[in-house]
C-alpha cells in the first residue's frame, strides 16, 4: 500500500438548504449555520477514519473536512451582509470553498496529487 501522502478526500459536509431569509437567520444560530458552534476537533468513522482496520483503502490519504457554512451548498456569494429581523448574515459559501481550495492547492501540497476524491452529503 501507498503511503497516501499524494492522495486527498475532499468532503463538504451536507446539511440541506434553508429558502428564505428568516429560515437562513435561525440556522445561523447552529452548527450549520455559525463556527461559534464548531468543537475544536472531531473525529471520522467510515472512508474518512484514519484507522487502517476500518478503511484499509484510503486511512493514509489526506482528508479536508469542510464545514457547512452558509445555507446555500457552497454557492452563497455576496459582497453584503444581509439584515434579517436586526441581524446581519452572510452568503459567502463559494468564496469560502474558492479559499480552502486555493490554501490546499498552494500551501498543503494538493497540487502535486495524485488521486482527489472529492464527495459529499445532504
Amino acid at each position: 500500500m501507498n503511503s497516501g501522502a499524494s492522495n486527498w478526500i475532499i468532503h463538504q459536509e451536507g446539511g440541506g438548504w434553508c429558502y428564505n431569509e428568516d429560515l437562513c437567520l435561525e440556522r445561523s444560530k447552529t452548527s450549520l449555520g455559525s463556527s461559534t458552534f464548531w468543537g475544536p476537533t472531531a473525529s471520522f468513522n467510515g472512508f474518512l477514519s484514519d484507522e487502517a482496520m476500518y478503511n484499509p483503502q484510503f486511512y493514509n490519504w489526506n482528508v479536508v473536512y469542510l464545514k457547512y457554512c452558509d445555507g446555500a451548498s457552497f454557492s452563497g456569494n455576496k459582497s453584503d451582509g444581509v439584515v434579517v429581523n436586526g441581524t446581519t448574515i452572510h452568503f459567502r459559501g463559494k468564496r469560502i470553498l474558492k479559499a480552502a481550495l486555493d490554501d490546499l492547492w498552494n500551501s498543503k501540497g494538493m497540487k502535486n496529487a495524485k488521486e482527489v476524491i472529492l464527495t459529499g452529503c445532504s
